[in-house]
């Protein structure tokens, strides 16, 4: 058989296949975000009011040495509208931080739980703790901490007023 009649042989069946598959088939998908870009997180349909003892900044420092030179920095903002700042830093020293991961979103809690939905590039995306926030010794006073119950038991304390 020579090359034309099999060509005429086979460009009815892949005409037709190519029909039936763009009938099928449905409308093209939007491209996918790269992985720069971010989605927001799906909110819940109505967010519960902030508990007012959350509002404020929370910080935590993690010493790497013995220096007192190399931390892991953590701060939450929360605000009473129900939104938030979230910043993960390193620092050399206290003038010295580089800024490793930041996000924004919104904040609530109920029933105990606390929940950010990030509205902006997050490494961490939607999560949730349950929390409370109380003193250290409350037979002292001094410093407000904000508890956070994580999945492996272990409790993530986090003190007001701190960055």
């Amino acid at each position: 058989m020579n090359t034309s009649r099999a060509v005429r042989r086979i460009a009815p069946l892949a005409l037709m296949l190519t029909l039936l598959l763009s009938a099928c088939s449905p409308s093209p998908a939007p491209p996918l975000p790269s992985p720069s870009e971010s989605q927001p997180s799906p909110l819940p349909t109505v967010l519960e009011a902030l508990d007012p003892a959350l509002v404020g900044e929370w910080g935590v420092s993690d010493w790497l040495d013995n220096t007192g030179s190399h931390a892991l920095s953590a701060t939450y903002r929360f605000t009473a509208d129900g939104l938030y700042q979230y910043t993960f830093a390193e620092c050399r020293s206290s003038t010295d931080c580089s800024i490793l991961s930041q996000e924004q979103g919104y904040v609530e809690s109920a029933d105990g739980v606390l929940a950010l939905y990030p509205q902006t590039a997050s490494d961490d995306g939607p999560r949730s703790w349950p929390y409370r926030v109380g003193y250290l010794d409350p037979d002292i006073p001094i410093s407000l901490e904000l508890h956070l119950l994580n999945p492996d038991g272990t409790v993530h304390q986090i003190l007001y007023g701190q960055s």
